[in-house]
């Protein structure tokens, strides 16, 4: 099973505490979008009005490197809620998406059907979210650089959005974004060909 590790990251403001086994440590960067268009030719900043309460987990929390699963990270709303508009981003550790002949895994949210299909859904049924993969590359093994959370330009980097389209979620709300999601008929998500330890959430 591994050790239990315990790691605590502050994000403005924001305090959060994630326990994970050592095989295939979760770990993510959260941030707030507050109504920020879905642009394709840019990626916006984010607000600086960040959330400042709620939780995340992330499950299973370990995996098998080359094979296919799927991975739920977990956002439950803090007291101050997030509206139409708002929304979350979420980026897992680059060793996550590394693949063969020194590519990426291409991540994607536009065929339910096909290998590494990510997607959110929410508890609330009167809200509907949109997910979208920034800067989404079309070849299969990625080897262009992308934006991070964290300032970089990276080949392993892939940034998901969840945006409320309509509604608003509350405290006590959660968003699942699933990474491998299997029910439109996808294989699931290609777990990373490099084995790692555990990874600092940043």
């Amino acid at each position: 099973m591994g050790t239990m590790v315990l790691y605590r990251f502050h994000l403005k403001g924001f305090t959060m505490m994630v326990c994970t086994r050592t095989l295939l440590a979760a770990t993510l960067l959260l941030g707030a979008i507050q109504g920020l268009a879905l642009a394709k030719e840019a990626i916006p900043a984010m607000n600086k009005d960040v959330l400042t309460s709620g939780s995340v987990s992330v499950s299973p929390d370990s995996g098998i490197s080359g094979e296919f699963g799927t991975w739920t990270v977990t956002y439950t709303v803090g007291a101050e809620g997030i509206a139409t508009g708002g929304g979350i981003r979420v980026q897992l550790p680059d060793d996550w998406h590394s693949g063969p002949r020194n590519s990426a895994n291409r991540l994607q949210h536009l065929k339910a059907e096909a290998d590494n299909y990510v997607q959110a859904h929410c508890t609330n049924a009167d809200v509907k979210l949109s997910t979208l993969v920034e800067d989404l590359p079309p070849a299969q093994l990625v080897k262009n650089a992308k934006h991070s959370l964290d300032g970089r330009l990276e080949r392993y980097v892939f940034v998901v959005r969840v945006m409320v389209e309509e509604g608003a979620l509350a405290e006590g709300d959660s968003i699942d974004l699933i990474y491998g999601d299997t029910r439109g008929g996808s294989q699931g998500y290609r777990a990373g060909a490099v084995s790692t330890g555990p990874l600092p959430l940043l």
